[in-house]
């Protein structure tokens, strides 16, 4: 058997070698952006000289991020400013869409920088910080996520709080909460002092084991009236009412399963949000299977995250 020759190269495989080369070449005289020596050359905030890799993310963010720790609280109580906290991890989808619309935008870093004193925690970092300002929104009457917003006395006490907001949803909050430090002070004080108690105490009923309440059949009243109150009866899926239903909607099945369970007949609006998020589906430019989230409250416009089989059986 004769041996294998290599493959002779033909002019075009040459002429695209050649233009692969030129294009290397060029390419080295000019470091992209997000290379290490281009990102040296942005300015930092005070998470430049963090270990973990989400707050090195957010170092050149013109928002001037401070890492959790006695400094940021020292100056929030010498400047008389709020505390915006903000919780997330690395693989957080809508974390890295908050920073692209929110954290990178300089108008709303303007606004943040000239009223809060801005800190980033990362949670696989600090799940203890994360766990305490998780369960103060869980009281304040809040659905958990991340990112995790939330405003802060100096003291670190929780005044309110939220996850992700868009960015001019975001920008009506930064100057609803300053017109209320520079107007109601006192009363945001009381608010803080009242959400830090169910805070602890919340946090004092895992720890020991004790129930957080009576379990008995107004609890499952008390919790279908709530979720009733959050069903967008225009187009369907859950939402906050107070915000006109407006922004990103999550698949709820608990809440589902919950209406279905306390019924005697199926509920219309499973049927409603099923339909709607149908439409969503059939929208989707992307692979088949439904999605887990809807960006618009028409749900229409879905993410490209797909849902678990939970969502799908």
């Amino acid at each position: 058997m004769k041996p294998i020759e290599p493959r002779r190269w033909n002019l075009m495989s040459l002429k695209i070698v050649m233009l692969f080369s030129a294009l290397l070449v060029i390419g080295s005289d000019q470091p992209a952006s997000n290379s290490p020596k281009a990102d040296k050359k942005r300015p930092t905030n005070h998470l430049a000289g963090e270990s973990s890799p989400y707050l090195l993310m957010h170092a050149h963010n013109p928002v001037d991020w401070y890492p959790w720790g006695a400094e940021a609280f020292a100056k929030a109580k010498k400047e008389g400013k709020l505390i915006f906290l903000s919780i997330g991890y690395s693989s957080c989808y809508w974390c890295h869409v908050m920073e692209r619309e929110s954290f990178e935008n300089n108008d709303v870093a303007k606004l943040l920088n000239e009223w809060f004193i801005c800190v980033k925690v990362d949670r696989e970092e600090r799940p203890d910080v994360d766990t305490v300002y998780m369960t103060a929104l869980s009281v304040s009457g809040q659905r958990g996520g991340w990112p995790l917003s939330m405003f802060l006395t100096p003291e670190g006490k929780p005044i309110f709080g939220g996850t992700y907001w868009p960015a001019d949803d975001f920008k009506s909050v930064l100057k609803r909460v300053q017109q209320l430090h520079s107007d109601k002070q006192k009363e945001l004080d009381r608010q803080a002092e009242r959400i830090a108690s169910l805070t602890k105490e919340e946090l004092a009923g895992r720890s020991g084991g004790i129930a957080p309440a009576t379990l008995d059949r107004s609890l499952a009243t008390a919790a279908v009236k709530g979720i009733l109150d959050a069903f967008d009866k225009e187009y369907g899926g859950f939402g906050s009412p107070e915000r006109q239903f407006r922004g990103t909607k999550f698949p709820m099945p608990p809440y589902l399963e919950l209406l279905l369970h306390e019924s005697d007949h199926a509920w219309p609006g499973e049927a409603f949000t099923i339909n709607s998020a149908a439409v969503s589906i059939v929208t989707a430019p992307s692979a088949p299977g439904p999605c887990r989230i809807s960006k618009r409250c028409s749900m229409t416009m879905p993410s490209l995250q797909k849902c678990t089989p939970t969502l799908t059986g």
